[in-house]
């Protein structure tokens, strides 16, 4: 590293910070709805190194362990070199001060310590958040109840989901989190006027509750290439219950439309999931003719349209309303990470690029700043050191990344 990384790394590490998007367990028990990821049943009870890895990304990589030496052998073996595990191992190392990269042998020690920790101070995982993430607010996607602060309006801010919306075709439909609108509401719809009018309504008493922002995140489920469809195109879905997969495109496409027009007038920005989900079209420029026919309205791409990043670069260099949220791309694949912040320091204004953990616990949170840390830190560097820009500028850099940019958008 050169001259400058050293300071930077500990600037940002310990800068206060707007996280911009989490799914952090709650701390009190709470209904189950759905097919939640691995919260565990007695929450932070107990939680120790197994329950991190279960809900962490490490757990989305298919490999599992069991308590046997050889389980937790194999496990390693496949995981030790990903990303979201190097970041996690960091992470719990530093927080819990442990010197040894974790082995089968140390296993029951990190759970030991871990746990350890969770009952001497109930509010440990609210700890790490406040004073070792440094984070200053987190918008918390709680899928599992849209809206939801998860008691700690303190901490959270919130993004509403309406992925349950886009499966108001059907009685029977869920979504990928197992999501139904009619069960969850109590609601019936004669046609889609009824349905689009209580959707709204739902929104606005959300916005006016106390939500930053919309989330999409029916990357998971379907293409993101949004349509512009008539109202009668729409509404086949309630007239015929013989509807086609084009008649629940067409449904979708429609209430999507809508949204983008109601953020608009209430002033908050859609956050959207845009490149790995189902794959096949997801890629964020696929959102070109929504983005193109709703101007006044603010879309947050996230994750960087990962891999196809180049798409959220051309956004940002001829789209004003388009802003890149670089959330979970440096920890999904740092070197993707450092690479694209260079591209969007280059094409973007300096007001439209902010980042947030994306993580589960307490641990991948840290694990996730610790990376951009890292990442950024690399990237700011080179920019100073090959004459691009000033130190100062970089230092306003991570001010506008980490903090101030998000502040402003998110009105927090």
């Amino acid at each position: 590293m050169g001259r400058y990384y050293a300071d930077l790394y500990e600037e940002i590490l310990n800068y206060p910070t707007i996280d911009t998007h989490c799914h952090h367990i709650p701390d009190n028990p709470y209904p189950k709805f759905g097919k939640i990821f691995h919260v565990p049943e007695d929450h932070f009870v107990g939680f120790n190194l197994d329950k991190i890895l279960e809900t962490s990304y490490v757990e989305w990589c298919g490999v599992r362990f069991d308590s046997t030496h050889e389980g937790r052998a194999k496990y390693l073996d496949k995981v030790k070199y990903k990303a979201f595990f190097r970041a996690l191992q960091k992470s719990i190392m530093k927080i819990y001060d442990i010197n040894r990269e974790l082995t089968p042998d140390n296993w029951d020690e990190y759970n030991r310590i871990i746990s350890g920790k969770y009952e001497q101070n109930e509010d440990w995982q609210l700890t790490i958040l406040k004073d070792i993430c440094r984070f200053e607010k987190i918008i918390l996607d709680a899928y599992w109840k849209p809206g939801d602060k998860n008691g700690h309006p303190e901490l959270y801010a919130s993004t509403f989901r309406i992925d349950p919306f886009f499966c108001g075709y059907d009685k029977m439909a869920e979504d990928h989190d197992g999501f139904n609108v009619y069960k969850h509401y109590g609601k019936e719809f004669v046609n889609i006027d009824e349905f689009m009018e209580f959707m709204y309504e739902t929104i606005r008493g959300q916005i006016e509750g106390g939500c930053s922002c919309i989330k999409n995140a029916i990357a998971y489920d379907r293409n993101l290439e949004f349509k512009t469809v008539t109202r009668d195109e729409a509404n086949k879905v309630f007239e015929n219950k013989n509807y086609t997969s084009a008649d629940i495109a067409n449904f979708q496409d429609y209430m999507f439309d809508g949204v983008c027009r109601i953020a608009a007038e209430l002033d908050v920005p859609v956050q959207c999931h845009t490149g790995m989900g189902q794959i096949g079209n997801t890629r964020a420029i696929k959102m070109l003719n929504v983005i193109r026919k709703n101007p006044d309205t603010k879309f947050s791409l996230m994750h960087g349209s990962f891999p196809w990043t180049s798409d959220i670069l051309a956004y940002m260099d001829m789209y004003p309303n388009v802003y890149s949220d670089i959330v979970w791309l440096p920890a999904l694949s740092p070197t993707t990470g450092e690479y694209m912040l260079h591209q969007l320091i280059e094409v973007g204004t300096s007001d439209k690029v902010f980042w947030g953990c994306d993580s589960w616990n307490s641990e991948e949170s840290y694990g996730a700043k610790l990376t951009l840390a890292d990442v950024l830190a690399k990237v700011l560097e080179k920019k100073v050191e090959d004459g691009y820009f000033g130190l100062s500028h970089a230092h306003e850099m991570i001010d506008k990344i980490l903090r101030s940019n998000a502040k402003e958008l998110f009105k927090l």
